[in-house]
């Protein structure tokens, strides 16, 4: 057995006297604009971060974690001031860990660590494979479910929303995507419209896919045409998913194709086609309920 190491007293003393106070503190807007107040000189802020912790306080998907704020041994705001600009503007009290006394010797360390990607996240959380390739996938869905609204950085929270939400539609498409070939905003919007045509679609996905059983006029054929002239990546990842939705619209319509063209409004038209398949089996489902009888 292996002898056990044991510090020093003088060690042992060292980490029993802790360097600064550590506790839960529910931190009200007002108080949040009181610390902005008494802020240490800092970074410049990032709006579009503040703006991003912000809708997760307001959607109630802030989560608790060790990363809370802390004020130096003078009383200043040090570190957090991101998230308590979020809740001076998201308007609600946040509980979270507020570290004081902290000494100037622990600055220069202060968010200095590798940030954790989404990619980490599905790897790590999830215990998932091929996670840039998905994490690229449930980008473009979150992007689609959004438009037409505008959002600079996705949370990490509202990414795993996202990837709950489609996930067995996930599980059926990426038995089609190879190993390379054509990028998420292209596949993206084949899982987003699969609810309309689930066979017709998945024909598509294995012709876009392998190339294999296309006929001149096939949708899919206008589509490989297109991207083997101009690749998807030299396309604005938004245009990539504009093409892709053209030719799904044809399927869905049962119409030949020859030639992809732009439509600037394609995903609104199969966002409706998408809301009005949700209303149609909300509707089948309500009917399937049993009435129950009166007393």
């Amino acid at each position: 057995m292996a002898t056990p190491i044991i510090a020093p007293p003088e060690l042992i003393t060292s980490m029993v006297r802790a360097p600064f106070n550590v506790q839960w503190e529910e931190v009200t807007p007002a108080q949040a604009a009181e610390y902005l107040k008494n802020m240490r000189t800092n970074r410049h802020p990032s709006k579009h971060h503040v703006g991003m912790l912000a809708r997760e306080i307001k959607a109630g998907r802030w989560r608790n974690s060790p990363q809370g704020i802390a004020f130096g041994k003078d009383g200043q705001l040090c570190d957090g001031q991101h998230r308590v600009m979020a809740i001076v503007s998201a308007g609600v009290p946040v509980w979270m860990m507020v570290h004081r006394g902290v000494g100037e010797e622990v600055f220069p360390v202060l968010d200095t660590g590798k940030t954790r990607t989404f990619s980490d996240v599905l790897g790590a959380m999830y215990g998932l494979k091929h996670t840039a390739k998905l994490s690229s996938l449930v980008r473009v869905l979150h992007k689609l479910d959004l438009h037409p609204a505008r959002e600079e950085k996705p949370s990490q929270e509202a990414l795993i929303i996202t990837l709950e939400k489609y996930e067995l539609r996930i599980t059926e498409l990426l038995k089609y995507i190879p190993g390379r070939g054509y990028p998420m905003t292209v596949w993206g919007p084949v899982l987003w419209a699969r609810p309309l045509m689930p066979v017709s679609i998945d024909a598509f996905s294995a012709q876009l896919s392998t190339g294999i059983n296309c006929k001149e006029g096939d949708p899919v054929v206008a589509l490989r045409r297109l991207f083997e002239s101009r690749a998807p990546s030299s396309h604005t990842p938004e245009n990539a998913m504009k093409y892709t939705m053209v030719a799904l619209r044809a399927v869905i319509e049962g119409s030949k194709l020859k030639v992809v063209q732009m439509n600037h409004g394609i995903i609104e038209w199969m966002r409706e086609k998408l809301d009005e398949k949700d209303a149609t089996a909300r509707r089948a489902a309500a009917a399937k309920k049993p009435i129950k009888a009166v007393k």
